[in-house]
Formats: C-alpha cells, sequence, structure tokens
C-alpha cells in the first residue's frame, strides 16, 4: 500500500490465522468489491507460510493452466508440469502436496466466467480428496453476486466451504491511519471523499495540503482518479448511460423513487427498481426505511460509495468547466465552498459508526439493538421533521443531532431536538444527544451528557 504498512483487518487476519492452525483441510472464499483490498490481505496473510499464490485473468481456461502450471512447478520443483484441465491442476496439487499449505487462486470469478464446469471440477476435487488433505484452499473474487451465487443452495460448491469472508470498507476509524499527520477534521472530509476503499485511501499524501490532494487525485489532468468510474461502469455495467443517470438524481438529493424515475427519464419505476438493484448490490447506492417507521412507503435511495458520491456532486455536473478551468481555479469555484455542506450529510454516517464501535466496547446501560434515520412528511398535519441518528436501546429511544458546522452545539439547537421528538409518532423518545465538529457551549455541556465532539470520535 504505497509504502505503508498493513493496515486494518484485524478481525480478518485472526480469522485467517486460525484457519491456518487447523490440521485439516479448509475451503474458503474472499470475497468483495473492486479496491477493497482482498489482494493485499491475502498476500499479507501468506508471509513467511507455505503458499502457492496463482492470478486468474480474463483470457481462456488455457492460458491461465499455463500460468498456474509455471507458479505451482516453483513450490513442487518440477519444471514440465503441464495441465489439460482445471481438474487435472487440482488433482495434481492433492497428490503432490501432503503437508500444510496454501493454495490461493484470487480472482477465481475470471475463471468461472469463461467455463461454468470449474465448479463442478473444484466441488468434485474437494469430496474426493478433504478427508486426506492439509490443504487451505482460498478462493477470491471480484464479482459478488458471482461469487454469493457460487455458494447458492443447489450450486456445486454449496456446503464445501468451511468459511467466507466479504470483505466491506474500512470505517472512518480506520480509514484515517492512512494519513495520520491530517488534522481530525480533514481525516473526516477525506473519508467522506472516498470512504473506506483501501486503494483510494492510500493515493492521499499528509505531507501536502487536502486541497493539493484532492487536485492531484481528482481535477487536474491525468488524475490519479480520473477514470476510475469508466473503470467501473466498463467492469460492471453495459448501459452505462442509464446507471449514470441515476446516480446523478441520486446525488442530486432526490432520493425517493418515483422522483429518481422521472429525472432520470426512465419513466417507470419498476424499471428503475431493477436498475437500482445491482447498483445496491455492489454497494454503490444504499435502501433506507425511515426508523421504526410504521409504512414502509417512506423509503429512501442514497449513494454509499462516497467516491461515487463526490465525483457525481462536484465533477460530472460540471465538466465543461473542469475542461475550460486550470485544476486551481476549478478547486476553488465548484469545491471549497460546497465541501463542508457536502461532509455534513457523511458526517452523520460516521456518528453512526462510532455508535456502533462505542456500543461493543463500552459498558453502558444503554447497550444499543438498533439504530438508523428518521424522517416525516405529513402534509395532513403539516409536520415535517428529520432526526440524523435514532437508536433504540434495551430500555428507551435516544435521538441525536449531528453538527459539522463552524459553530458550537448550543442550547437552541438541543431544545429545537427535544420539540422535534415530541413530534415523532413512530416511538416515544426518551432522551437526546449530540454530535459537534465544532464543540459544546458551557450550557449544552452542563445540562447534557451525550455529547460527543471529534476528540470522542477518535479517541
Amino acid at each position: 500500500m504505497n509504502k505503508r504498512n498493513f493496515i486494518g483487518r484485524i478481525s480478518e487476519i485472526k480469522r485467517l490465522e486460525e484457519i491456518y492452525a487447523s490440521s485439516n483441510f479448509e475451503f474458503g472464499i474472499i470475497y468483495g468489491r473492486r479496491r477493497i483490498g482482498k489482494s493485499t490481505l491475502l498476500k499479507e496473510f501468506i508471509q513467511k507460510k507455505n503458499a502457492i499464490y496463482l492470478v486468474a485473468n480474463e483470457k481462456k481456461i488455457e492460458f491461465n493452466l499455463n500460468l498456474f502450471a509455471n507458479e505451482i512447478s516453483k513450490i513442487t520443483g518440477n519444471s514440465h508440469i503441464k495441465f489439460s484441465s482445471f481438474s487435472d491442476m487440482m488433482t495434481y496439487v492433492f497428490e503432490t502436496i501432503k503437508t500444510k499449505m496454501i493454495l490461493i487462486i484470487d480472482e477465481f470469478t475470471y475463471l468461472v466466467s469463461n467455463n461454468k464446469a470449474i465448479l463442478s471440477e473444484l466441488q468434485n476435487a474437494i469430496d474426493k480428496y478433504r478427508n486426506d488433505s492439509m490443504l487451505k484452499l482460498i478462493i477470491s473474487g471480484s464479482h459478488v453476486g458471482m461469487v454469493e451465487d457460487m455458494l447458492a443452495y443447489k450450486k456445486p460448491l454449496y456446503a464445501r466451504k468451511t468459511f467466507a469472508l466479504k470483505l466491506k470498507e474500512f470505517d472512518y476509524l480506520d480509514a484515517s491511519l492512512f494519513f495520520p499527520k491530517f488534522s481530525y477534521e480533514d481525516k473526516i472530509r477525506i473519508y467522506a471523499l472516498c470512504g473506506g476503499i483501501p486503494y483510494y485511501l492510500q493515493l492521499f499524501d499528509d505531507s501536502k495540503t487536502l486541497k493539493e490532494n484532492i487536485i492531484n487525485i481528482f481535477i487536474r489532468p491525468h488524475a490519479s482518479l480520473e477514470n476510475e468510474l469508466d473503470f467501473l461502469f466498463q467492469s460492471e455495467f453495459r448501459k452505462k448511460s442509464v446507471y449514470s443517470s441515476i446516480l446523478q438524481v441520486v446525488a442530486n438529493g432526490k432520493t425517493k423513487l418515483n422522483d429518481i424515475s422521472q429525472l432520470s427519464h426512465i419513466n417507470d419505476t419498476a424499471k428503475t427498481s431493477t436498475y437500482l438493484k445491482p447498483l445496491i448490490e455492489m454497494e454503490l447506492i444504499k435502501k433506507e426505511f425511515a426508523f421504526k417507521a410504521s409504512s414502509k412507503r417512506r423509503t429512501i435511495y442514497k449513494i454509499k460509495n462516497n467516491l461515487v458520491n463526490f465525483v457525481y456532486t462536484f465533477l460530472e455536473e460540471n465538466r465543461t468547466s473542469h475542461n475550460l478551468l486550470n485544476p486551481d481555479d476549478f478547486y476553488d469555484i465548484f469545491i471549497e465552498q460546497r465541501l463542508d455542506e457536502y461532509v455534513s450529510l457523511i458526517f452523520e454516517d460516521i456518528c453512526i459508526q462510532y455508535l456502533i464501535k462505542r456500543n461493543k466496547i463500552v459498558e453502558s446501560s444503554e447497550k444499543v439493538i438498533d439504530i438508523g434515520h428518521y424522517w416525516l412528511n405529513d402534509n395532513k398535519s403539516s409536520i415535517q421533521i428529520e432526526i440524523d441518528i435514532c437508536t433504540k436501546t434495551l430500555k428507551d429511544y435516544i435521538i441525536y443531532e449531528c453538527k459539522w458546522t463552524n459553530s458550537k452545539v448550543d442550547i437552541h439547537i438541543m431544545f429545537d431536538l427535544e420539540n422535534k421528538s415530541q413530534k415523532i409518532n413512530d416511538f416515544t423518545v426518551k432522551g437526546i444527544g449530540a454530535f459537534s465538529k465544532s464543540g459544546f457551549t458551557t450550557e449544552v455541556k452542563e445540562k447534557y451528557a451525550r455529547i460527543f465532539d471529534l476528540n470522542d470520535l477518535f479517541s
């Protein structure tokens, strides 16, 4: 990772070490979206261990088998290996390697996409040799839907795996480890720009300013992530224009299904739902229900991938200006004044992450068992309220305000939250709290206990 030490993935490494310690055959799958750090994790795991690391590509199976034979020969010492099929390769591995050994086939989904029979061949090899083998067989893939389908009931690999790890994005705290010299504010701003994707995070240089990083990574000609979304669409979607239109509409704040359908010019909510499904599966968009709402109709769609959100919020809509202006001017005109407004929306999710982490490690009588956002737009009663964070504890409901502003949270903000809490008709609020970028006034500190600033978030 750009000359950095390995960062994060503590629980994943621990699980893999437990698997390696086993004296039995193990077969597992590590998967997750592109750029999430699968290969980095696997390479870290196999350091100083007996391992064969194979990387598949999109070429024909014969080409891959030749590559695999070359790598396997380095371990077995047999330079004359040739495989006529995937089954032939697995038979050779199982019959030749009798000691504890890790065999990784990275990007396994490339093999399967060109030859579905490989799944049955792998199943047959596992069934035949698993009882007499100490092999630790790991396959990985970036096509999440395909991997999950491979593991489904009645599919060849069903019930063969002994473990499966789906890699998620880093949370804001692990993400901040990539740039320790930045201030807490800039660490959160960077998370708002690109989320917890390791590949993106390692591009930031904390010896430069945030502005310099944004220009180098996103804005200048040949910027590091200039073509990232094109790469994403080419590898995952055929109808780029439709998906791009949906993402642009949602990034612009239109979150209801009917609005998305109309403004993306699909004009059919059923078709729009069909297009939204792969975007949700790829974790580019998320579907949210109002917290504890009595009606499931109170549903919205939001951008889940922060990089996609940032690009569609600031770059896609301003393509012409991006081409006309020099990078510094583009940043000053289109990003600088709106950046914190953009960050404020993502700050709510960061505060939720904090509450989840805190809930697992801090002993408290207010253990959270559910969490989310709440909104109510009732035209009949003229009630329109939004609550940034709602939690259900073992005893009560507690709500929080999140403020990413340069002003301290004062007593009026807390009183306003108390007033909003009384208008909620889906549950009864018993306590309130707040998160603040800039801290709290003395009056708020004296009156309320559930208040958190950036020092708390990074403690």
